[in-house]
């Protein structure tokens, strides 16, 4: 229900504020929800409004994804490009991340998913500060910006943002 509310956001402040803000509310959500979570007794909805601002920064972080592929890669090589970097994400974290859990919650107790969770939001982060350093491909009908190089040959002019 909110992912228009957050692409209007991005598209009016930019990636990097949207990034910024999901990552935020995700990781304060979290810490909220996992600190409080072992003072409730079983079956208490307390935990689902705790959950709420940590669902509404996930949100957020996927609401700008179609924009930031559709503007990072040509149409010819989007599917590519997102599957590529998506499933060697995948790969590598989804592989581990079971082994890595079971290490934090000896060593840390049942607190580890915080650790995880605030690890994923400091990526988050790191992604929103590099997101504004990568060129945006505009599509051949686009008009470059003040300062932006020719593009070589081709007619597809890439922006750096």
């Amino acid at each position: 229900m909110l992912m228009p509310f957050w692409g209007r956001v991005a598209d009016r402040y930019g990636w990097r504020f949207e990034l910024l803000c999901a990552a935020a509310v995700t990781a304060i959500g979290t810490a909220l929800l996992l600190a409080v979570l072992p003072t409730l007794s079983p079956g208490s909805t307390v935990a689902l409004w705790i959950q709420l601002p940590a669902a509404i920064g996930v949100g957020a972080m996927i609401a700008v994804v179609p924009g930031l592929v559709s503007s990072v890669f040509p149409a010819e090589v989007r599917q590519t490009g997102y599957s590529v970097s998506y499933n060697l994400v995948i790969a590598i974290l989804g592989g581990t991340l079971s082994l890595v859990m079971v290490g934090l919650l000896a060593l840390l107790g049942p607190g580890a998913p915080m650790y995880v969770a605030l690890f994923a939001c400091a990526l988050a982060v790191l992604a929103a500060i590099v997101v504004t350093k990568i060129p945006l491909y505009l599509g051949r009908s686009a008009v470059p910006g003040p300062g932006a190089a020719e593009a070589a040959g081709s007619g597809d002019i890439p922006v750096a943002r």
